[in-house]
């Protein structure tokens, strides 16, 4: 995601929809994005979902990369982004949302 002063609201406000296709995927995922933007705070929420750099390091990337070559990792973080994708973006989860949704309404 974008790091320019310039796409700040930008990064804040709007969600990478493909991060519900990736964890639907069970794959292991990198967020390289500012520490305010929707997809870093995802992942901050959501411990082990991804692994997360927040600054524009060249180095600070190499080093992220560098932990997700160990096969371990990146199975921990599928398994958790595949997780954290059911509990909200699983037509399941929606839909349960939408049905509390309407019985709130209800009384």
């Amino acid at each position: 995601m974008s790091f320019d002063p310039i796409d700040r609201d930008n990064m804040r406000l709007c969600f990478p929809s493909k991060l519900t296709e990736y964890t639907a995927a069970g794959l292991p995922l990198l967020v390289y994005a500012p520490i305010y933007s929707s997809a870093a705070r995802w992942v901050e929420e959501n411990q082990l979902s991804a692994e997360l750099v927040t600054e524009e390091n060249p180095e600070k990337l190499d080093c992220a990369i560098d932990k997700l070559k160990l096969a371990s990792y990146r199975n921990t973080l599928a398994i958790n982004a595949f997780n954290a994708g059911n509990k909200y973006f699983s037509h399941k989860s929606a839909q349960d949302k939408f049905f509390s949704l309407l019985l709130n309404c209800e009384g």
